[in-house]
């Protein structure tokens, strides 16, 4: 789920959920699970959805295992973003949440190593790889679908007249990403810990949030 909707979702219900927070009608916790459960099925079946429909349609590999790690890749994106959207929303009046949504979308992008190699990036910013869930998200993803597979080139795409092919096999080409590479289990442990953080962070936002303007 993108981090828009719910933003907008917890905009609408800010003003009602303070007064009934301050007037003790439920307790936080209960909010909190509620919200979980009642967003869990749009959360699950958009990427789904996307998934089943992207994943064939491009061509990549088609073992079984290799689309189930897909698809928790996704899933786990969504899943991350959305939380994140759901943390501004809840916390910020609705301009300042959706521009640091976008900030972070953003960023999360530039650094994760599809738009830039992270080795051409200043020192200074580098750091910021770290936060990104898009570079452990990438990280996976390529190796999932690169890793062991030997590739060859057409004559368009040989190194000039050489006859070379650039890569022949997806370790290789993988290797020129820069990449952290950290094993596929661990990329996808990191994504998992950013969704219970945000969540974490989401309920002691609704315990101290206050009411402002939107």
């Amino acid at each position: 789920m993108d981090t828009l909707p719910t933003i907008a979702m917890f905009s609408f219900q800010r003003v009602i959920f303070f007064r009934e927070r301050d007037s003790r009608t439920y307790n936080i916790l209960a909010y909190w699970i509620s919200k979980q459960l009642s967003m869990l099925f749009l959360q699950l079946l958009i990427p789904s959805i996307n998934c089943s429909i992207i994943y064939w349609m491009v061509g990549f590999q088609t073992d079984w295992y290799k689309f189930f790690i897909y698809y928790t890749i996704i899933i786990e994106v969504s899943f991350v973003s959305g939380s994140f959207g759901m943390l501004m929303g809840a916390t910020l009046p609705t301009t300042p949440a959706i521009l640091l949504s976008q900030v972070y979308i953003i960023v999360s992008m530039i650094f994760s190593g599809f738009l830039v190699n992270l080795d051409n990036i200043p020192s200074v910013v580098s750091w910021l790889q770290y936060l990104s869930f898009g570079k452990y998200a990438f990280d996976a993803l390529i190796q999932n679908e690169y890793g062991g597979l030997d590739l060859y080139c057409t004559e368009k795409q040989e190194i000039g007249d050489t006859g070379i092919c650039p890569f022949t096999s997806g370790d290789d080409y993988i290797e020129s990403l820069n990449l952290s590479e950290l094993p596929i289990p661990i990329d996808m442990l990191i994504l998992f810990g950013m969704v219970v953080l945000y969540r974490l962070l989401l309920i002691i936002s609704f315990a101290k949030a206050r009411p402002t303007g939107n």
